[in-house]
């Protein structure tokens, strides 16, 4: 038999998700026959899969010793790092990070150590504030950036910060995320922009289609600054679709420089050699919480903001030394 206490990171979850991050190899219809035989159960009471979790719950798990520890997970080989990136903000519950574009954030089948969850990982283990013998929550990753999209991103430290963020970003009116993108020409439509997208697994591309399936995507784009050939503009999530900001601006005529994938090829390559332009320009910059009600409420009305990278800052400041110098002689 396992007894378990359960803290404040582990709280408010579900005791059957809880349980098999615990013991990740555990089949399911195992642990599942465990509850219908009332061989788990919470302060001495037998409990549901579907149980709330609270601080200090006692766990008692009535499965033999030899056959938990097959279930339990490998452990985890932590190092010591500075974290080489900017941290915009960071309490005890919340960590913002303004990451470098080129910077991946999950693993893939090419790269699985060099990640920036697993470099936050380290971060906070060192820290003493991630403590894997302590709790079988990981600090999250609470949304993600394409590898090539650098900007804030947003991690929790408990699995309560992580469910309250969530459901924040799904109500859209308490939390916006804002970004900067330098486009071809001049914004063809400015204000709400709504389109529909299907996905191609196989590519890993979005698509503008009105198939049945198609998921509806909104985004608000406002002009900033109006170049020659080039417009440095805002775009505001409305939804969470996909490369959505890049497919919608690709869309209506307006692509995002260095886009490999949406954007006007010929272009990025020019860029490319003018401006050492590797990737798209694409930089979330903000992320505005509302009037927040409960555990995060010191949060409202607050504006986090990660400045441009210092390539693409550069290619801003060329841009307008371009224009004043034309100006001067028109």
């Amino acid at each position: 038999m396992k007894v378990v206490v359960v803290n404040h990171l582990d709280a408010k979850q579900r005791i059957d998700k809880y349980l098999f991050k615990l013991y990740p190899a555990m089949p399911k219809n195992f642990l599942y026959k465990t509850f219908r035989k009332k061989d788990i159960k919470v302060n001495g009471h037998w409990v549901k899969e579907n149980y709330l979790l609270s601080e200090n719950d006692v766990i008692n798990i009535f499965i033999n010793d030899d056959k938990l520890a097959e279930f339990k997970q490998n452990s985890q080989t932590l190092k010591k790092i500075n974290l080489p990136y900017e941290i915009i903000y960071e309490d005890e519950n919340l960590l913002f990070i303004n990451k470098p574009a080129g910077v991946l954030v999950h693993g893939d089948q090419n790269e699985k150590s060099n990640t920036l969850i697993n470099q936050v990982l380290n971060y906070l283990y060192f820290k003493g504030e991630y403590q894997p013998n302590v709790s079988i929550f990981k600090p999250a990753l609470i949304h993600r950036l394409d590898r090539n999209t650098s900007g804030l991103t947003m991690f929790a430290k408990n699995y309560r910060a992580l469910e309250e963020v969530l459901a924040l970003i799904n109500d859209k009116t308490l939390l916006k995320k804002t970004y900067l993108a330098l486009i071809k020409g001049k914004l063809s439509q400015e204000g709400i922009v709504t389109i529909n997208l299907v996905k191609n697994t196989n590519e890993n591309k979005m698509y503008v289609d009105n198939k049945e399936y198609a998921k509806e995507a909104s985004t608000f784009f406002k002009t900033i600054k109006i170049f020659q050939d080039y417009s440095l503009i805002e775009a505001t999530l409305l939804t969470g679709r996909t490369h959505q900001i890049r497919v919608t601006l690709s869309h209506i005529n307006n692509p995002i420089l260095g886009d490999e994938k949406y954007g006007d090829f010929a272009l990025n390559k020019k860029l490319q050699n003018q401006y050492k332009l590797d990737y798209q320009f694409l930089h979330a910059y903000k992320i505005s919480f509302g009037e927040i009600k409960g555990f995060l409420s010191y949060l409202s009305g607050q504006d986090f903001i990660a400045k441009l990278p210092l390539n693409k800052a550069k290619i801003i400041a060329e841009l307008e030394e371009k224009d004043c110098k034309s100006s001067r002689f028109n």
